[in-house]
């Protein structure tokens, strides 16, 4: 069975592109035979606690997917 996958890109501001990390995301899950269901992306600080998309991801569960595809870690949160 495929497993699938759902995808996780976010930049800090408006003004930055999300285009590359939904590629990298794209060819990583083509690369591993992976079934990508979905990309859930925002433009926001990593830094918030409240952001909509985190909320989302965080309220999947394994009905929906399998395991979680970042471009980079640092895309989940910025906290330390």
């Amino acid at each position: 069975m495929e497993k699938r996958v759902i995808g996780y890109a976010r930049v800090s501001t408006e003004k930055q592109d999300l285009e590359r990390q939904k590629n990298l995301i794209k060819e990583y899950c083509t690369d591993r035979g992976y079934e990508l269901t979905k990309i859930i992306s925002e433009k926001v600080s990593g830094i918030k606690k409240n952001r909509q998309s985190i909320s989302e991801l965080l309220s999947m569960d394994s009905s929906v997917a399998d395991m979680v595809v970042v471009s980079e870690l640092s895309r989940i949160s910025r906290q330390k």
